[in-house]
């Protein structure tokens, strides 16, 4: 039976056809735009024609396995979100599924043909895996996947982001737009490397630099593998002598094996290591402390000595001019880790995060961009805030509805942690307006602690089969720490040559400089 004609219906939402239906005459759908669903299932149709072609409202279709072909603008600008693609289906025809909206896509080897911009425009949120026929004909623009559309108010840019090339044919990049990730067997090769972020062969690439997209989320669908990957992070705020300051939030989806700072500039340029204070990477001679704290369930902040994956952290890099010139970090950190034998393992994004929970507050990790809101405690990470009762320094302070950006931009971007409070139970109202760093409030402290000197004490500290030396240009009280900031010895120097017994084996750190202790 062939359906010639259909009832203007400005209502119908769902259309199921029955098995007799055999063809449809074009135009019949024409009037009916509020339609979501289409089910030829029960049919016995062979071919797909552009009955529905810019019905906007379209959302799924589900086919009958008898199809062979979606003929030209078949679903042409349609919002598709599920569609199946029958097992014998063999032809895509030009713009049959551009502007679809669909999570993963599959082409089998028995597609044979795929027209002029058939999935131009399509957002392919996740995976596009391509099993290529030998003699599989691609029109232009056939995978120009890419672009952008306001969905319930949202603004969201798109782009291919897996693509599986499963053949050592060449991949034709001419056919496809901007591709995060491309997955290639080992022997496949591409001639156009333009606007690939990774390419993997045989399901490892040799390096990623981890960064979040356009719509502010960073992603991983499938495990990928990777012989080195990187984060970098700007600091450049002063951080705090005697209080809370440049405090900064960091989580990674990798475990930190590999800390450094690069600075200066031509021939005095250097790269020096970095390690948290308690870490037995400072043993190493030459490697520069920074604070690294996590929550723990007391609801207290306690040190770290690693950057685990998926965990927050509050991270503080010494800069501040009452400190040694040499102890100072300012300007980008980079965060690694390698393995060229077995590639480093970044696994899929979703559910893998680990809300530290605490008493007053959780410290709450994030991998998509989070907007300002009446439940979210931001950290005051580059600004000072000012608040009706004091001044709070840059990185010092989570503030409740808090932004430094514009509204239309995330308060909280991915790689960065916010605090969701545990107190004002009964509204938003009565929970705290902030959670200062090293306040009273049972968060770090100590911070004054540090094992640093002020510039103006001429000291000079070294060691000799066990015995420590340090010459002093004035009597003064001298504390010696050890790798976790601990003191471990105070002594009441005189002014000259002095001798300090007893140390065991190991680094310490006095008036801003360190010495390795051996035997």
């Amino acid at each position: 039976m062939e359906l010639k004609l259909f009832i203007i219906n400005y209502s119908l939402t769902a259309i199921t056809f029955p098995a007799n239906i055999n063809s449809i005459a074009n135009n019949a759908f024409n009037n009916c735009d509020k339609i979501r669903s289409v089910d030829f299932s029960a049919t016995s149709l062979t071919t797909i024609d552009s009955w529905f072609s810019n019905t906007d409202s379209l959302r799924t279709v589900k086919l009958p396995e008898t199809v062979t072909a979606l003929k030209d603008n078949a679903f042409n600008n349609c919002p598709i979100e599920e569609i199946n693609l029958p097992t014998g289906l063999s032809e895509i025809g030009n713009s049959s599924l551009n502007r679809a909206r669909i999570k993963n896509l599959k082409i089998t080897e028995k597609i044979t043909n795929i027209g002029y911009g058939a999935f131009q425009y399509a957002h392919i949120k996740e995976t596009l895996e391509i099993t290529p026929a030998e003699n599989l004909q691609l029109g232009d623009y056939a995978f120009n996947c890419q672009g952008s559309y306001t969905d319930n108010g949202q603004y969201i840019n798109f782009h291919l982001v897996d693509v599986h090339w499963n053949s050592t044919s060449q991949f034709p990049k001419n056919k496809f737009g901007q591709i995060d990730n491309l997955y290639l067997l080992e022997g496949g090769s591409v001639n156009d490397k333009n606007n690939i972020g990774y390419i993997f062969y045989n399901g490892i690439t040799d390096s990623i630099a981890i960064a979040y997209n356009n719509n502010y989320k960073y992603t991983v669908n499938k495990t990928m593998k990777t012989r080195k990957v990187t984060y970098t992070k700007k600091f450049n705020q002063q951080s705090g002598y005697g209080e809370a300051a440049g405090w900064k939030t960091i989580v990674l989806p990798f475990n930190v094996s590999e800390i450094t700072h690069t600075r200066g500039y031509g021939q005095d340029q250097e790269t020096v290591k970095l390690a948290p204070f308690g870490s037995s990477a400072l043993e190493t001679v030459g490697t520069l402390p920074f604070w690294l704290y996590e929550l723990s369930a007391d609801g207290k902040y306690k040190a770290a000595t690693e950057i685990k994956a998926h965990q927050a952290y509050l991270i503080c890099m010494p800069n501040n001019d009452k400190y040694p010139s040499d102890s100072n970090i300012s300007g980008d950190v980079m965060f690694a880790a390698t393995d060229k034998a077995n590639g480093i393992t970044l696994v899929p994004t979703e559910g893998v995060l680990k809300r530290s929970k605490g008493t007053k507050f959780d410290l709450v990790p994030t991998y998509d961009g989070v907007m300002q809101h009446d439940t979210v405690y931001v950290l005051n990470e580059n600004n000072w805030y000012y608040s009706d009762e004091k001044n709070y320094p840059a990185g010092s302070v989570f503030i409740k509805n808090y932004s430094e950006n514009y509204s239309s931009y995330p308060a909280v971007y991915p790689f960065q942690a916010y605090l969701t409070t545990n107190e004002g139970k009964t509204s938003a109202a009565s929970a705290p307006m902030l959670y200062s760093i090293g306040g009273s409030d049972g968060t770090i402290t100590g911070i004054e602690d540090i094992p640093f000197a002020t510039p103006e004490k001429a000291t000079k500290a070294y060691s000799r089969n066990g015995v420590l030396y340090i010459n002093t240009n004035a009597d003064r009280t001298i504390n010696i720490y050890d790798v976790t900031g601990r003191t471990v010895r105070i002594i009441e120097a005189r002014e000259g040559m002095n001798e300090v017994h007893g140390l065991d084996s190991g680094i310490y750190l006095l008036e801003g400089q360190k010495v390795v202790i051996g035997r």
